[in-house]
């Protein structure tokens, strides 16, 4: 998916999306919308053989 329909993708699912630099935050109503996005990022990264780093990578709930 391009990064402009990407974008109107998750924007048209609920998602928030927050961008600096190289870094990202990503807002979602729902954990499960959440965990299959990331998944999602994860197989698309690995195409090109990239990774998250696990380390700086994880999703916290808000309230």
């Amino acid at each position: 998916m391009k990064r402009g329909n990407l974008l109107r993708h998750l924007h048209a699912h609920g998602c928030a999306l927050l961008r600096f630099a190289d870094d990202g935050v990503l807002g979602f109503e729902h954990e499960a919308d959440a965990q299959r996005y990331l998944q999602e990022v994860r197989d698309r990264l690995a195409e090109f053989s990239l990774a998250l780093h696990p380390e700086k990578t994880k999703l916290i709930e808000t309230r």
